[in-house]
């Protein structure tokens, strides 16, 4: 027979501490009989502890501690003193910024005030509690949810509304513009008229407004017009280029999508290494920036660039000891090139001539072609301009002759007739004369009416009119019969011009074959001109590229030490042989002066140094 459990299970020594019984967990929790004491210093009216700080705590050892502690206060209240029943000076507590609340014992911090042990209900009613406000925050959330649907609902019905009301408000404005500039017009006195006038303009603005509107939208079309046909181009493009491929043999299409795909290669790196040149731009500006703030970081660049200067120079340097050659091969090799430059200036100079001869000979012919041609053209015009004016004038003298004829044949007549009148007049003035002579001249003294001085001399001065006017007229007729005769000649020579104007007629015809030749010869002497022109502007550029050739190689034997030191020489030596010239001269006058042979020592020895000078001066 075994022995019946007990309903209380055997505890160690270390568990017989805690209050309570031992669950499969190995928690503590406390049983019905066990209540826990109240923690000393508690304040019992203060607000307990909200459920998120219940949740959000989480049981540490500490915590255990101090709940093993709380526990057993109760049975250590007289070992030990409590914090409550401490004395604690004032001055002597630390105090917050929120005063004494700030402080908290260590018991009990953020838990409820009743549970001992948090067990599994604990945990559930703790569940439980925060179902319970999510439910009730949950149904706040809906609510606010409803509420703001029906917000939204309204809203869009607002949104109309204010729309609408923004649309009256601005009509609104408007007409209040207008009754504004009504008001402002008739404050400051303006008339009708000109307010008419005004809005006259304005209209006439309005409506070049609209016009340029409209004008602006049928560019907008066809604008959108070109850019459908464009867009259909290139889609056309498209479906040739897909037909194109498409129709390619197997060979082909292999070798385009192989293409393709180095295409899209190439693409992707040239993608890639702009990026690159982006990323290292942007690099550059950031160094650029921090080296202008840094002066050292100034100095040290100057300096790398000054290195890299040197080494460049150190790297020629050493090219240069690589390929040197000895100053006597040297020298050979630029007197080679001298000769060989010498030459080629020659060769230049020659071709250059030569060119300049053939510029000159081709201006020559062009010139006598220009002169050939102004004299051709000016006789030939001067030719046709004057039988285009004898044209012009037989033409109006011929459209006008019959007309001339009839007011020349009536002046003739009215001519004719005053001078009979007159020669009538003064005859029967003569028979008068000549009746009174022939009877007494006493009695025709007498039967003549008596006049005085005055009229004596009025009638002798008629006379003399009437003589003068005879002779004039006399003149006139005798003129009238010239011209009648040069116009009865004129008259016979225009008949036998019309009568050989069937025979002038030829020679239009062979003036257009002038013409033709001319413009064919003309056509020949303008593309011979153009060629030569292109002859010219060849020879032009071939003597330009000479003439550079020619300085550089100038520059060069200038620069040339060795040139400057041949140079000198030669100059050097065209002196020598002046003076070895000037010398002999003056040795053969000598010898002419002086027939005999003459010993001079000072002679001797002057022209002894002046060898000396000439060989020192060679060497």
């Amino acid at each position: 027979m075994q022995r019946p459990q007990t309903s209380i299970p055997l505890q160690s020594k270390y568990d017989r501490f805690y209050r309570g019984v031992k669950n499969e967990s190995g928690e503590f929790y406390v049983t019905s009989g066990t209540t826990r004491p109240g923690t000393p210093g508690q304040n019992v009216l203060a607000r307990p502890p909200s459920s998120l700080a219940l949740l959000n705590h989480v049981p540490t050892p500490t915590s255990r501690l101090s709940t093993i502690s709380s526990t057993s206060s109760g049975a250590f209240n007289s070992a030990f003193p409590l914090p409550g029943q401490m004395n604690i000076n004032v001055t002597e507590r630390p105090i917050t910024q929120h005063g004494v609340a700030g402080l908290r014992p260590g018991t009990a911090r953020g838990l409820s005030m009743t549970r001992q042990i948090q067990d599994k209900r604990y945990y559930i009613g703790l569940m439980q509690l925060k179902i319970r406000e999510l439910s009730q925050e949950i149904a706040v959330i809906f609510k606010d949810i409803e509420d703001q649907t029906k917000e939204r609902a309204t809203y869009i019905h607002y949104d109309k509304r204010a729309k609408d009301l923004a649309m009256e408000l601005t009509t609104l404005q408007g007409q209040l513009a207008d009754y504004n500039i009504i008001v402002d017009k008739m404050t400051s006195d303006v008339g009708k008229e000109i307010i008419e006038q005004e809005t006259e303009e304005l209209a006439t603005k309005n409506e070049q407004n609209l016009l340029k509107i409209e004008d602006m939208f049928e560019e907008r079309k066809e604008l959108e017009q070109k850019l459908t046909k464009i867009e259909k181009q290139l889609e056309d493009e498209k479906k040739r280029t897909e037909r194109l491929i498409e129709s390619m043999d197997f060979n082909m299409k292999e070798k385009y999508d192989e293409l393709s795909k180095e295409k899209a290669k190439l693409q992707e790196k040239t993608n890639a290494l702009q990026q690159e040149l982006d990323e290292l731009y942007k690099e550059q500006a950031y160094l650029e920036e921090e080296i202008t703030l840094s002066p050292l970081k100034q100095e040290a660049v100057k300096l790398h660039l000054k290195i890299i200067e040197m080494e460049e120079k150190r790297d020629k340097l050493k090219e240069e000891e690589k390929h040197r050659i000895s100053p006597e091969e040297e020298r050979g090799k630029l007197l080679q090139k001298i000769k060989q430059d010498n030459l080629d200036i020659a060769a230049a100079e020659a071709q250059l001539t030569e060119k300049k001869k053939q510029v000159q000979e081709t201006e020559q012919k062009l010139e006598q072609l220009e002169t050939d041609m102004e004299d051709t053209q000016t006789e030939k015009q001067a030719k046709f301009k004057e039988l285009r004016k004898r044209e012009e004038v037989i033409e109006q003298f011929m459209s006008s002759f019959e007309q001339n004829k009839d007011d020349e044949k009536r002046k003739m007549d009215r001519l004719e007739n005053t001078i009979v009148e007159y020669l009538e007049n003064i005859s029967n003035m003569l028979n008068i004369d000549i009746d009174f002579i022939g009877n007494d001249e006493m009695a025709i003294l007498n039967n003549l009416p008596p006049f005085n001085d005055y009229e004596y001399s009025k009638s002798d001065q008629s006379f003399e009119k009437l003589t003068k006017e005879n002779l004039k007229l006399q003149q006139i007729y005798s003129e009238m019969e010239m011209l009648e005769q040069k116009i009865q000649a004129e008259f016979v020579d225009l008949n036998e011009r019309m009568g050989n104007k069937d025979n002038k007629s030829i020679i239009p015809e062979d003036l257009e074959s002038l013409k033709a030749k001319l413009t064919l010869k003309q056509g020949q002497l303008i593309a011979e001109c153009e060629q030569l022109k292109h002859q010219q502007l060849e020879c032009e550029e071939e003597i330009k590229t000479i003439q550079f050739e020619y300085d550089e190689i100038k520059e060069r034997l200038e620069s040339n030490d060795i040139y400057t030191q041949i140079s000198v020489l030669e100059n050097t030596m065209d002196k020598l042989l002046e003076e070895h010239k000037k010398i002999q001269d003056f040795i053969v006058k000598e010898e002419k002066r002086d027939s005999g042979y003459h010993f001079n020592p000072l002679w001797l020895f002057l022209l002894n140094i002046k060898i000396f000078q000439i060989m020192r001066i060679i060497v």
